[in-house]
C-alpha cells in the first residue's frame, strides 16, 4: 500500500511517506465522467457531454505533480479527457461548439517536465530509504522483494554519495531529444546499475572482500531497484504534448467539416497559425491526407522518419488498432493493406496487421468509431 519505504515496516515515520488515496478516487471519477459523457453523446445531449469533458480536464489540473506517480496519474487523466473529448468533436455538428472546445484546450496549463520531479522528489525518496536502511528500520529485502540481508559492514555515507552522483548524472542524461536521451541513459545504466536478477544479489555483495567493494555493489543494486523509469516518463511527456497539439488540429478539422460538409484537402485550408501545423517534436510539417471516409494525420515521431503513421509500441497500423483495421480504414487503404500483406482480407488476422506496425509515428484519424452496420443492428464496440 505504500511505495517506498513503508512506515509500517519500521513503526516510525520516514522522511518520505507516500500514500495516494486521493488519486484512486480521481481515477474512478474520471472513468465515470468519461462513461457518462459518452452516454450523453449517444443520447444527443452535447451540452451535458461537454460539461463532463470540461470537468475531466479541471480534475486533471488539480492533481499536484509532487511525485512521479502524481505526475503519471496527471498524464493519464489528460489522456482520458482528450480521448473522450475527441469523440465529442467527432460527433458534434455545431461548428461554434467545436471551436469553443478547441479554444478551451488551447489555454490549458502545460504539464511540467518530469525531469525536475525526478531530480527532487525521487532523489529524496532514494536518500530517505538509504538512511532508513542504515538505521535498520527495514531490510534490503523490503526494497528488493528478496528475503535476505547484507550482514557485513557497509559505508552508508558512500551509498548516499553514490546515489546523489547517479541522480546528478541522470539529470544530465535527460537532456536533448528522445534519441539522445535513450543513448545517454544506456551509458548511465552501464555506469551506475547492477541488476539484481543478473547476479547473485546477496552473494555478490558479501563475496567482495573489501568494504569499498561491498558498498559499491549494494549501492548500484539499490540504484537499479529504486531509480524511476526516466525514459518512459520522457516518452509520456512527449506523447501528451503531441496529443494536445493533435487534438487542436482534430477540432479545427471537424469545425471545417461542420461548416463545409467535408474535411479539407490540406491543413493550410484551415487558416490556422503555422505553429499549429508543425509537429512539436521535430519541427516538421504534419503528414495529412483526406481519406475516403475521413482524415488521417500523424507526427513523424522522435526518429523523424515517415513510417506511414505506424507505431510498434502501441501496435497501431496507420493509426488504427489491428483489430479495428477492417472497420476504420478506408477502402483504398484496405486495398493497399492487402497488397502489403499479400493476403486476402478474408484471411488475415490481427497478427498479420500488427506485423506491419513498425515505427514510432503518432497518429490521429477520423472516423474513430466503426460505422453502424447497414442492416440496422448495433455496431461493434
Amino acid at each position: 500500500r505504500f511505495a517506498c519505504p513503508s512506515p509500517e515496516a519500521s513503526g516510525e515515520c520516514s522522511v518520505v511517506e507516500l500514500t495516494w488515496p486521493h488519486l484512486i478516487v480521481l481515477r474512478g471519477m474520471h472513468h465515470n465522467l468519461s462513461a457518462r459523457a459518452m452516454l450523453r453523446m449517444g443520447e444527443g445531449d452535447m451540452d451535458g457531454a461537454w460539461r463532463d469533458c470540461q470537468t475531466m480536464f479541471r480534475l486533471a489540473n488539480h492533481i499536484e505533480s509532487q511525485s512521479l506517480i502524481d505526475w503519471l496519474m496527471k498524464v493519464a487523466a489528460y489522456d482520458r479527457a482528450l480521448t473522450t473529448t475527441s469523440a465529442l468533436v467527432e460527433v458534434e455538428t455545431n461548428a461554434k461548439r467545436v471551436k469553443e472546445i478547441e479554444a478551451f484546450v488551447a489555454i490549458l496549463p502545460p504539464i511540467v517536465d518530469a525531469r525536475q520531479i525526478i531530480n527532487d522528489f525521487e532523489r529524496l525518496m532514494y536518500l530517505s530509504a538509504v538512511v532508513d536502511l542504515s538505521r535498520g528500520r527495514f531490510g534490503i529485502g523490503a526494497l528488493t522483494g528478496r528475503t535476505a540481508t547484507v550482514s557485513r559492514a557497509l559505508d552508508w555515507n558512500q551509498i548516499l554519495r553514490r546515489g546523489n552522483e547517479a541522480f546528478d548524472a541522470l539529470d544530465q542524461a535527460l537532456e536533448g531529444n528522445r534519441q539522445q536521451q535513450a543513448d545517454n541513459l544506456m551509458n548511465w545504466e552501464a555506469e551506475f546499475v547492477i541488476r539484481p536478477e543478473e547476479i547473485g544479489f546477496i552473494g555478490k555483495a558479501t563475496r567482495n572482500a573489501t568494504l569499498t567493494g561491498r558498498t559499491r555493489t549494494v549501492s548500484d543494486i539499490l540504484i537499479a531497484t529504486m531509480m524511476p523509469a526516466s525514459l518512459s516518463a520522457a516518452d509520456a511527456k512527449m506523447n501528451i504534448a503531441i496529443q494536445l497539439h493533435q487534438f487542436r488540429l482534430r477540432a479545427r478539422l471537424n469545425a471545417y467539416r461542420c461548416e463545409h460538409g467535408q474535411f479539407p484537402e490540406s491543413l493550410t485550408a484551415l487558416g490556422a497559425d503555422p505553429a499549429l501545423l508543425r509537429d512539436p517534436v521535430n519541427e516538421t510539417s504534419y503528414a495529412y491526407e483526406r481519406t475516403e471516409n475521413g482524415f488521417f494525420l500523424y507526427s513523424l515521431g522522435a526518429n523523424g522518419q515517415d513510417e506511414q503513421g505506424c507505431n510498434k509500441r502501441r501496435k497501431l497500423y496507420r493509426g488504427v488498432e489491428a483489430s479495428k483495421a477492417e472497420s476504420l480504414l478506408s477502402e483504398p487503404e484496405l486495398v493497399q493493406l492487402e497488397k502489403q500483406l499479400a493476403v486476402s482480407r478474408t484471411e488475415w488476422d490481427e497478427r498479420h496487421v500488427e506485423a506491419l506496425a513498425d515505427g514510432d509515428d503518432i497518429a490521429v484519424r477520423s472516423p474513430i468509431f466503426a460505422p453502424a452496420p447497414k442492416d440496422g443492428s448495433e455496431a461493434p464496440e
